[in-house]
């Protein structure tokens, strides 16, 4: 239980990419609260928060983290509405002979906030119909090449993508239910799905979240266990990125530390070799977790490997002891 909760923590903070967002994000909101308290000039505070307020809704409208696409609206209108307030903060700092007149200078204040609160909505709304664009359109348009292109075409020449971050967002437009119910896939969009994730894999090999991406698609969408499996297996590194070639990984002190080196430290994993010991760490948790289902689909029944034995072991006999006290 303790491996699972850190394995999760590590994910939000290294491989998925909507709460890296969210890190950013609020990496951005703490600096902004940092300059409004201890830089003490109005002008350099505005230039630097107007700065601050246009990478989050850059963020957001870039990257659209949520599943949901109207919660990827609502956040880029309303981070919009603070990039609004910080341009009339601008404007307000260097407004042109504030300093001389106070009657002008209150002048000024009034004319900034009734023109915030005339915009704000405006404003919103606008960076709600942009995050619209970008999902219906540009997005749209990615999806629409796979779909369109001619049989046989490698998927890595249909469309170039620069980070695994665009690979998810396009797979994700193709989230089409068959049914109803929201019980079953289009099997058509999936397929889509799987050449854009190839796609990404193949362009950007060195990128642990494109084989991830590609691993969950194939073992929790279309259910082929193995193939997740063998996906993971031929990419995923040393689980504490020591070096492959070491005396003891090929002949241990003994066989069972040889075969344990043998089994975890392939030699494939040389195709990602500048993994972070975080994304080595979940590769190595999400192979161990395919390598069970692929085993339990094989055999046709429910596989127990090393770690679930002996935390079974462990929970067994805790019971037993607590038991043996209540009768006491």
């Amino acid at each position: 239980m303790l491996g699972r909760s850190i394995h999760h923590c590590f994910s939000l903070l290294t491989l998925l990419p909507p709460c890296r967002v969210e890190v950013q994000a609020f990496g951005v909101k703490a600096a902004m609260t940092a300059v409004s308290f201890f830089v003490t000039g109005v002008r350099w505070m505005s230039v630097v928060q107007i700065i601050l307020s246009f990478t989050l809704p850059y963020l957001y409208l870039r990257w659209l983290p949520h599943q949901q696409a109207w919660a990827n609206h609502v956040r880029v209108g309303y981070h919009f509405t603070v990039f609004w307030a910080a341009l009339l903060l601008v404007v307000l700092a260097f407004a042109p002979g504030k300093d001389e007149d106070p009657q002008h200078t209150r002048q000024v204040q009034d004319n900034v906030t009734l023109a915030f609160w005339a915009g704000a909505l405006p404003v919103g709304v606008l960076g709600g119909f942009l995050s619209v664009w970008r999902t219906h359109v540009m997005v749209a348009k990615v999806t629409r090449k796979f779909r369109q292109a001619p049989p046989g075409t490698k998927p890595r020449r249909i469309h170039k993508f620069s980070d695994a971050r665009e690979v998810e967002v396009a797979c994700r437009s193709c989230r089409q239910w068959h049914d109803q119910d929201h019980e079953m896939l289009d099997p058509d969009a999936v397929e889509v799905a799987l050449l854009m994730a190839r796609a990404g894999v193949s362009q950007l090999p060195r990128q642990a979240f494109t084989t991830l991406y590609l691993s969950c698609l194939l073992t929790d969408v279309q259910n082929e266990f193995q193939a997740g499996h063998a996906e993971l297996k031929v990419r995923v590194g040393p689980p504490l990125g020591r070096p492959l070639n070491c005396a003891w990984a090929r002949s241990g002190p003994s066989p069972w530390g040889a075969q344990w080196c043998r089994q975890w430290w392939p030699q494939t994993a040389r195709r990602m070799p500048n993994l972070s010991l975080l994304e080595r760490y979940y590769l190595y948790v999400r192979e161990r977790e395919t390598a069970h289902k692929s085993v339990a689909s094989t055999t046709g029944g429910d596989s127990v490997d090393l770690s679930s034995y002996v935390e079974y072991q462990r929970n067994l006999k805790c019971a037993g002891w607590r038991g043996g006290l209540l009768r006491e």
